[in-house]
């Protein structure tokens, strides 16, 4: 609502005059800073623009909420018996009935009301306000022309009641309280009971007319209220007021309460709304000196109460509209900062690659000699691995002929030893016997260096003029590997 913003703009456009009034923040409450009235009697729509636009220039428009006042005389206004207590229903129920009670259809009027309360079982009271849509949007487009973005629509007398509670419930002790508040051209008559408007009336006679009709302004003044009472009580509307309060104490206002008093009868006291808003000792003045027959009640008091007020009669489709707008503001800003992103993206990583590419380039030019004395150096290393592995091999060879003349008995010559790179042996040679070369065959089993002995063959032969016998055993070292995975391994 309004009173969330610390800035809050009031303005009402009747036939005869603007008004306008500024609210700000101090602390947890709005004070007054600043007001204007002017006149627009007459004036063609490009010179009330103007006027308004003059009237403004001192107003913080952005940055202000603005709520547009509605007086009770560009409404329509009837109190009526819903059947149901539960608020959506009633809600409900007055969008259906609503156009029953004015001449135009449904789609020309904007319609809000105030809950008075229950009146028996399951019915409720509510005061039916009705706003001709044509006036609205012709307000709200002038507004809009001089530069202001209405939020609200609000109803001025139900703003008055809000701010005339606390004052209304202290005189008449919660009983109904009648609001007289004279304006320059009108004088507004409210009645309200526990807090809320039940029932108001514009009379098109202010103090302009009193001062210069004298007493016959003043009777008519005093006939139309007695009439609005005698509806108000022939309509069973509500209790009686008890009390009845005047909201300015100038001398035409208390010329009024004196004729109330004496031809009425009603109990009536002065209630200036200056004592209750809350306003700079230079805005007081200001309504004193410049503008001393002027009311400000009408667009002061809604601005105050907002946050609690139930009738906001601004238009659905406008509403829409400018969700609409605003959405479409969204949209643009997005496409505009997607245009403006994308290309400061695409420039980022373009600029990110070229530097990679660059420390790229120079990371391989500089360790690009070292990479190549790297590769020597393994190459030289591989190498000197070769070498490692052949003489571990020859050392190998050299140890496999060493445990074979250990077990070798004298009666055995060998006649060929060859051993490949995987350590298998191959011995050949000559025995006296064949029983020979099995024992020897099974004590080379017995040596810790072999393993899988094998007596591949025996043949008998001459040998220098004896029987003797040829042999060929294969044996393996159990310690052998290849050069080439002892190489691996040691890169490894």
């Amino acid at each position: 609502m309004l009173n969330k913003s610390k800035s809050v703009i009031s303005v009402l456009l009747s036939e005869d005059s603007f008004q306008a009034i500024h609210l700000q923040k101090m602390g947890t409450t709005f004070r007054v800073v600043n007001l204007v009235n002017h006149s627009v009697k007459g004036f063609a729509e490009a010179e009330m623009i103007k006027t308004i636009q003059a009237s403004l220039s001192g107003f913080p428009l952005r940055g202000s909420d603005v709520a547009c006042v509605l007086p009770s005389n560009l409404v329509t206004t009837k109190n009526i018996e819903i059947p149901a207590v539960n608020e959506e229903e009633i809600r409900s129920i007055v969008n259906l009935q609503a156009g029953r009670h004015t001449p135009f259809s449904r789609e020309e009027i904007q319609i809000g009301y105030v809950n008075v309360g229950v009146v028996k079982a399951n019915y409720t009271r509510v005061l039916l306000v009705i706003a001709n849509k044509s006036i609205l949007k012709n307000q709200l487009s002038v507004f809009d022309k001089a530069g202001l973005k209405v939020k609200h629509v609000l109803f001025a007398s139900e703003g008055i009641a809000q701010m005339y509670r606390a004052a209304a419930d202290s005189k008449s002790a919660g009983g109904a309280v009648g609001l007289i508040d004279l304006g320059e051209n009108a004088t507004e008559f409210s009645v309200i009971q526990n807090g809320k408007i039940v029932t108001t009336r514009n009379i098109p006679i202010g103090r302009s007319q009193i001062e210069s009709g004298g007493n016959n302004s003043r009777d008519y003044i005093l006939d139309e209220l007695h009439k609005t009472l005698e509806s108000y009580q022939a309509e069973d509307i509500g209790q009686l007021p008890k009390k009845y309060l005047m909201t300015s104490d100038d001398e035409a206002a208390k010329a009024v309460q004196d004729a109330v008093t004496n031809r009425l009868g009603w109990d009536i006291e002065c209630a200036p709304y200056v004592d209750l808003i809350k306003a700079a000792p230079a805005v007081l003045k200001k309504i004193a000196t410049k503008y001393p027959g002027v009311s400000f009640l009408s667009v002061a008091a809604p601005a105050y109460n907002t946050s609690t007020s139930p009738i906001d009669l601004f238009p659905e489709e406008l509403q829409l509209q400018k969700s609409l707008e605003a959405q479409g503001k969204e949209f643009i800003k997005t496409g505009i900062l997607i245009v403006v992103i994308l290309p400061l993206v695409a420039c980022f990583l373009v600029v990110r690659q070229s530097f990679m590419d660059l420390a790229k380039t120079t990371l391989k030019k500089n360790y690009e000699s070292k990479h190549e004395q790297a590769k020597v150096l393994k190459d030289q290393t591989l190498r000197a691995k070769v070498v490692e592995n052949f003489a571990d091999n020859r050392m190998g060879s050299l140890d496999a002929i060493n445990e074979l003349y250990r077990f070798i008995p004298d009666t055995v010559y060998l006649s060929s030893i060859t051993m490949d790179q995987d350590g298998k042996l191959d011995i050949q040679g000559v025995a006296d016997t064949s029983s020979i070369v099995f024992n020897l065959g099974s004590a080379l089993k017995e040596s810790s260096m072999f393993e899988s002995v094998e007596i591949k063959s025996t043949a008998s032969k001459k040998d220098r003029g004896k029987d003797a016998s040829s042999f060929e055993i294969t044996l393996k070292l159990k310690t052998a590997a290849s050069p080439t995975k002892k190489t691996k391994d040691s890169e490894g």
